[in-house]
């Protein structure tokens, strides 16, 4: 179970929501990864099995909103991040823009 606290926030600047929804996050678009990264387009094998895929979108669970101080909101979400060969998961916690999550059809 996800505990999102927020300590001396006002209803202005954020929004939970009362059950989680289900959402498509994109991490292809967020997670920009450069030829400085490492071994883009080389990896060994057993790192493209064992690694951390970010290249494309995933499903989540959107838990709150939250105003940054430029003004847009930011989705909290709980994600888990399959590796390469599907078989792994990392269950994180992020905050990421709005335009990174789209909802459930």
């Amino acid at each position: 179970m996800l505990v999102i606290v927020f300590e001396n926030w006002s209803d202005a600047t954020r929004r939970r929501l009362p059950v989680p929804m289900p959402v498509k996050v994109d991490l292809a678009r967020g997670v920009i990864q450069t030829p400085d990264d490492g071994f883009i387009g080389q990896a060994p094998l057993w790192l493209r099995q064992d690694g951390a895929d970010l290249t494309g979108t995933i499903e989540g669970h959107l838990h709150a909103w939250v105003r940054s101080t430029r003004g847009s909101w930011l989705a909290v979400i709980e994600l888990r991040i399959p590796n390469g060969s599907g078989k792994g998961v990392l269950r994180v916690t992020h905050l990421c823009p709005a335009r990174w999550v789209e909802p459930e059809p």
